[in-house]
């Protein structure tokens, strides 16, 4: 063996367990966090984050996102893979479509994968909370103008 591949087998050696350990820990904290997000808040609000992005065509980009969306019925962490199609409107207008090609639980997901999305944890659990906010706000806001909108046909 040369003196490289000696070199790499022992740091191998060395770094396998400490990548163990951080896998359990990621995998520990992704289940408290689904935990907590579907049984302690009940949020089932879905929201996004991008881990990754590619540009196949000047019209179309594919992003890998960290999200939280239903699977099977149940809110998940997961990792979406997810087209957006740019098109032009009838009104020259510059519109776009997206669509979810497909969708994994984060703790089904490659341990690389999980590593790599678990990262932007942090900045999903954010995201959730403006899309909360966002969604009472609407609430509220539509709750006044169907309101107002009763109020208006009584009289």
């Amino acid at each position: 063996m040369t003196d490289d591949l000696k070199s790499a087998v022992k740091k191998l050696k060395s770094l396998s367990p400490q990548l163990n350990k951080a896998t359990d820990e990621a995998n520990r904290i992704i289940a408290e966090v689904e935990k907590f997000l579907n049984e302690e808040c009940s949020i089932g609000i879905p929201a996004q984050v991008a881990i990754d992005w590619e540009q196949p065509s000047p019209k179309k980009t594919t992003y890998k996102n960290l999200a939280y969306a239903r699977i099977d019925g149940k809110f998940r962490l997961c990792i979406q893979w997810v087209s957006v199609t740019e098109f032009t409107t009838q009104n020259n207008l510059v519109d776009e479509a997206r669509k979810v090609e497909a969708e994994t639980p984060l703790a089904s997901c490659p341990r690389g994968e999980r590593l790599a999305a678990f990262a932007e944890l942090p900045n999903l659990l954010v995201a959730i909370a403006e899309a909360a906010e966002s969604s009472i706000a609407s609430a509220t806001n539509s709750s006044k103008t169907v309101t107002e909108i009763l109020s208006a046909l009584k009289s």
